[in-house]
């Protein structure tokens, strides 16, 4: 396997763990069962304020340890 190809795959094992790491978090921080994930996530509009804030701060760190794990 060249260099190419290794990169690939790195870069396509980190957004197939995005949905897990975020769904992890999310729960952890909102202190949810991963049932009380699911239905709020089927459910718009149901989040309060704070949830939304935590998400949106997960989402952040996400993407930025996305973006360090493609550059290297």
């Amino acid at each position: 396997m060249n260099n190419t190809t290794n990169r690939l795959e790195s870069i396509s094992v980190a957004f197939r763990q995005l949905d897990n790491q975020f769904r992890k978090k999310v729960c952890k921080e909102c202190a949810w069962s991963e049932a009380t994930y699911y239905r709020k996530r089927k459910l718009a509009g149901r989040l309060s304020p704070a949830e939304i804030t935590t998400m949106l701060n997960i989402t952040q760190q996400l993407i930025s340890h996305l973006n360090k794990t493609i550059s290297k």
